[in-house]
């Protein structure tokens, strides 16, 4: 979900910055451009999304997440099998950061609904998937 927000804002700083390219991104654009950017008007948003990808897919990581130190100086560790509830600091983080960038968005669209050269730069896109 963060992907397609942080996508979205970075296709809104490029239609703000160049109004007759707001059809260009009704189709296909490259996802690296938009994170860029995104990137470049709020400096910050590829590092949390970094770090909220690495919450929810820790890789390397995920071998150690049975894992538990009970006692250091006993060495007694636990270890369980199967799932358990995400960490709440992760998931705390996570609104945090998609409540911010929902703001930013909503930001730009405002910008974006009040400038006539993006309202008028308009094209119809024929909908075929009903």
């Amino acid at each position: 979900m963060y992907e397609a927000l942080i996508e979205t804002f970075g296709a809104c700083v490029l239609i703000l910055k160049r109004p007759a390219s707001a059809p260009g991104y009704l189709e296909h654009v490259n996802a690296g451009k938009l994170y860029t950017a995104a990137e470049r008007a709020h400096p910050g948003l590829r590092a949390d999304l970094k770090r909220l990808h690495q919450n929810v897919h820790p890789a390397s990581g995920a071998i150690y997440a049975g894992l538990a130190v009970v006692d250091e100086e006993t060495k007694t560790a636990s270890f369980e099998f199967g799932m358990r509830p995400p960490d709440a600091s992760h998931g705390r983080e996570g609104v945090i950061v998609l409540g911010n960038l929902a703001t930013l968005i909503v930001k730009k669209f405002e910008e974006m609904v009040s400038n006539h050269d993006i309202l008028s730069a308009g094209k119809v896109i024929m909908d075929r998937s009903s």
